[in-house]
């Protein structure tokens, strides 16, 4: 797994944690926030993995892909299911991909100070967000997903807070819509924290420390609101 990277949680379990998941068919699961005016955005799974070890280093620097994708969602309805985040550009803070009438995109240098934003041209509803490498497989997967109606744009800001939970590896997938928790997690602001270690112990659960930067997430919980920042 992936090390030394500008943000780095160690998810830390011992012996018989590591094992027990393991062979119950647990998988991590990370969610990542972001910070936009749009509304009807909705979280999805940044990452999974089955391959458990006793330190399992989530790590993850910023830099960013802009993503269109097809919304088969009806007019006035959130993304949901499986998002396909293949039509994609590199892009830098302060930057905008700009969609074409034909739906073919290309980056500008001019935008928004400290955020992303997705510009349609286009008469075409889309969906649109941020997609980030994950720290699993090194590919860039969403990190939420957004309606971008024509002639409109949206402006996005990525935030180093994530969601980080154990359940079955069969749960869901990556890039997938997810509204609630599926399993006991935890909420981690890395924003002035950037390297954190956290313990996680079986039939105890997650062992914050008493750190402020550490919330704990119930299972069932509404995460649209702690990932998707007004």
């Amino acid at each position: 797994m992936p090390q030394n990277h500008e943000y780095q949680v160690t998810v830390k379990l011992d012996t018989q944690t590591r094992n027990t998941l393991a062979t119950q068919g647990y998988a991590l699961y990370g969610f990542k926030a972001v910070k936009t005016g749009a509304t009807l955005g909705r979280p999805t799974v940044w990452f999974s993995w089955k391959n458990l070890l006793e330190e399992n280093v989530v790590g993850w620097d910023p830099l960013y892909n802009a993503y269109i994708s097809v919304a088969s969602q009806k007019e006035g309805e959130a993304p949901a299911g499986l998002i396909d985040a293949s039509t994609k550009r590199p892009i830098k803070i302060g930057q905008t991909m700009v969609v074409d009438k034909t739906g073919g995109v290309s980056v500008t240098a001019e935008g928004t100070p400290n955020c992303i934003s997705v510009d349609n041209n286009s008469t075409t509803l889309y969906n649109t967000g941020l997609s980030q490498v994950n720290p699993n497989d090194g590919s860039a997967t969403p990190l939420a997903a957004f309606p971008l109606h024509g002639d409109m744009t949206v402006t996005m800001e990525p935030l180093q807070q994530i969601i980080l939970l154990f359940a079955s590896a069969t749960a869901t997938q990556v890039s997938t819509v997810v509204e609630k928790a599926i399993g006991h997690g935890v909420f981690i602001d890395a924003t002035e924290n950037k390297k954190i270690e956290i313990p996680y112990v079986i039939d105890k659960g997650w062992d914050t420390g008493g750190k402020i930067y550490i919330e704990k997430i119930e299972k069932n919980q509404n995460i649209v609101g702690k990932l998707l920042k007004g």
